[in-house]
């Protein structure tokens, strides 16, 4: 007799937000090791044959936009002398920051052809370093397959301030993808829980609309563009509430 396997599928919702929640803990003490961690990851939302994240925006229909500090400074390091530096990096500078106001809007293509490193007369994109650090330089694939991944791991590491070039980048690309997940987030942790509720399961239906209020801490002043949707989440989850029997 042959078993049903549907049963041992990870729901692809839930996947995504485990994997949401492992990237901020790596992020939260993002050494070397983190970084590398974090760029599996990453690769998986981002890059893989079947991006998780453009999984999620068919199941959310959320748009899919980063925010960056770094557009345009790979270009500008050349400004001075005419020709690009031996070695530049943006460093931390692909994350958003509520405070800076030169932020710049991307859409999942061209924040993977953003412009991050130079690098002993060549240049690499977000993209290049995900690649790297998921298939390279000791993450899921130590061997690396491509003459741009394997150019790139025969050059010398570079350090700034004591530390590697690749996991600060790595560091900063995590924070942008953080960003870009959070409207995604807010729409599953709040659909899970009203399909909890109406399939007669309250205290996981309660966790869940719990995670939504967490995860949308803050969010009026630092992502007032998702005042709306949290809103428009409470108001459905009221609304399934209220249609659950009293006596239930």
């Amino acid at each position: 007799m042959r078993r049903h396997k549907k049963g041992l599928r990870m729901d692809l919702r839930q996947l995504f937000l485990n994997k949401l929640r492992e990237l901020r803990r790596l992020m939260s003490e993002p050494s070397e090791f983190h970084m590398l961690q974090a760029s599996a990851i990453v690769r998986q939302f981002l890059i893989d044959g079947q991006p998780l994240l453009q999984k999620m925006k068919q199941v959310t229909n959320q748009p899919i936009i980063f925010q960056t500090k770094a557009a345009g400074m790979v270009e500008w390091s050349k400004s001075i002398t005419g020709s690009y530096p031996s070695i530049f990096s943006v460093g931390h500078s692909i994350g958003p920051s509520v405070i800076d106001k030169k932020i710049t809007t991307l859409n999942l293509k061209d924040f993977l052809s953003l412009e991050v490193l130079v690098l002993y007369g060549d240049i690499y994109t977000v993209y290049d370093v995900v690649t790297y650090s998921a298939n390279a330089a000791g993450g899921v694939h130590h061997n690396p397959k491509g003459d741009r991944l394997k150019a790139m791991l025969a050059k010398p590491d570079v350090l700034i301030g004591g530390v590697s070039v690749i996991p600060q980048l790595m560091s900063g690309i995590s924070d942008a993808v953080d960003w870009a997940c959070k409207p995604h987030e807010l729409f599953l942790l709040n659909r899970l829980g009203r399909e909890a509720l109406l399939s007669g399961a309250p205290i996981i239906a309660i966790k869940y609309f719990n995670e939504t209020i967490i995860a949308a801490e803050g969010i009026k002043n630092e992502r007032p563009d998702l005042w709306g949707l949290f809103q428009s989440n409470l108001v459905e989850a009221k609304e399934a509430a209220s249609a659950i029997p009293k006596d239930n």
